[in-house]
């Protein structure tokens, strides 16, 4: 090996080197982030916060947050229900088990830009199939997660009903608690907190059963040229981003310790 190789050489390493602790840093401080939001809640939520502007801020919010509390529970106590969520998460599972990926993206992709609360609010969506075998995409469905904003849960309901007849089995939808049942052919599930109904969309599933289905899943998406995920709106959009990165970061690390590992290997063979 002559100058000019080991130079090329010690320049590659260096920039392998470099990747790594770049990667290595940025999960630090994703974690550095994280640790430190959920110090100070919890220093706020016990009342030894010692920051006199976090402090004034949390009570202020505290308060309305009460006061939107004392008001929901008394709509749930006189009408069954609540009135209204910041987010919704939507289940559509069609009534034809076998009908094409595409075809259910083309009918989700018309819901979503003809109703106007949706597509002018944050929005995601992926398809997802039922099957653990390779080729074999049966029982296809969707997850659309949205920010119904000020939206009354009764005519998130009511409206999406009308929006997805052609779809699912009315019949059936009649037989189930569509804002709290998750099994049937229609579940509408006032959320407040998005970030759980996005990782249930992007990361691994708890339950482990599932993982195999989910490797069809990303077979099919390829086969049928579908995206992991559809998306619009700012904040959805960092979400997502931020949620891609941290993968990334989690590969990058993985990947250079595996390259570190077999770089001292072959040094150690030697």
């Amino acid at each position: 090996m002559n100058m000019d190789d080991e130079l090329i050489l010690m320049n590659l390493k260096q920039k392998k080197r470099d990747a790594f602790n770049n990667a290595k840093q940025r999960a630090i401080d994703k974690l550095v982030e994280r640790y430190y939001t959920r110090g100070f809640q919890l220093q706020l939520q016990r009342g030894v916060c010692n920051d006199e502007y976090l402090n004034e801020a949390y009570q202020f919010c505290k308060k309305e947050e009460d006061i939107e509390k004392e008001r929901q529970d008394k709509m749930i106590e006189e009408k069954g229900y609540k009135d209204k969520t910041d987010y919704t998460f939507i289940t559509i599972n069609p009534q034809n088990q076998y009908i094409s990926p595409t075809e259910l993206k083309e009918d989700i992709d018309k819901i979503v830009q003809k109703t106007k609360w949706i597509n002018e609010n944050d929005y995601a969506y992926v398809i997802e199939q039922r099957s653990s075998n390779p080729s074999e995409y049966s029982g296809v469905h969707c997850h659309l997660l949205v920010h119904t904003k000020d939206k009354p849960n009764n005519e998130v309901r009511r409206e999406l009903k009308n929006k997805v007849k052609h779809l699912v089995d009315m019949n059936q939808v009649k037989n189930f608690d569509i804002g709290k049942n998750r099994k049937g052919p229609l579940s509408i599930l006032p959320t407040a907190d998005p970030t759980n109904r996005m990782k249930y969309m992007l990361d691994w599933k708890k339950d482990p059963d599932k993982h195999a289905k989910q490797i069809i899943d990303k077979e099919m998406r390829e086969t049928f040229g579908l995206d992991t995920i559809y998306f619009s709106g700012e904040f959805f959009s960092q979400l997502i981003i931020g949620h891609q990165e941290c993968q990334e970061s989690t590969q990058d690390l993985y990947a250079e310790e595996n390259e570190a590992q077999k770089y001292h290997n072959d040094i150690q063979k030697n």
